[in-house]
């Protein structure tokens, strides 16, 4: 009589149970991407910086390229629950071009501060200059934060520095 124990024919998986196994990990996966995380200050300031500096240079391009001026005037509320904001006006010579404005706005808990009292900015693209020049920072309960700024100079260079460190 043969033992039939150790000459059983060993079987995979099938391919259904794969499907199944793939899918509860899937599941589980996604269970733990959708947890929302919390940003802190500094990363919102951060990444409020980059995308500011990204569209006040894309201001400037498109000024250059449009041949158009534009006006610059910041709204910073003192009012917490409202966001503060960049209005860009189109200045167009000609009549038949309608004007244009596009707004940015800031990160919900994020403030800025500008180092000057001028709040109303011209950009000429003729000239390629910015009158007059600022210079942007967060204003910030966190010292790590209040390193993120945005220099404006004369000639139009839009210049995004930050000296903070995550931890």
């Amino acid at each position: 009589m043969e033992n039939t124990f150790f000459h059983r024919r060993l079987r995979g998986a099938t391919l259904i149970e794969l499907i199944l196994c793939m899918t509860v990990l899937l599941i589980l996966l996604s269970c733990l991407w959708a947890v929302p995380r919390a940003d802190s200050e500094l990363e919102l300031a951060h990444r409020d910086m980059d995308a500011l500096a990204e569209w006040l240079e894309a201001a400037v391009v498109r000024a250059d390229r449009w041949r158009m001026d534009f006006y610059l005037s910041a709204i910073l509320s003192t009012d917490p629950a409202q966001r503060h904001k960049l209005t860009l006006q189109w200045i167009s010579r000609r009549k038949s071009i309608p004007v244009v404005k596009e707004t940015f706005n800031s990160a919900e808990t994020v403030r800025w501060k500008f180092q000057s009292s001028a709040r109303n900015f011209n950009y000429s693209w003729s000239a390629h200059t910015v009158s007059p020049a600022f210079v942007l920072s967060v204003q910030s309960s966190d010292a790590r934060c209040r390193e993120e700024k945005i220099t404006v100079s004369v000639r139009g260079l839009i210049t995004r520095s930050c000296s903070c460190r995550q931890q």
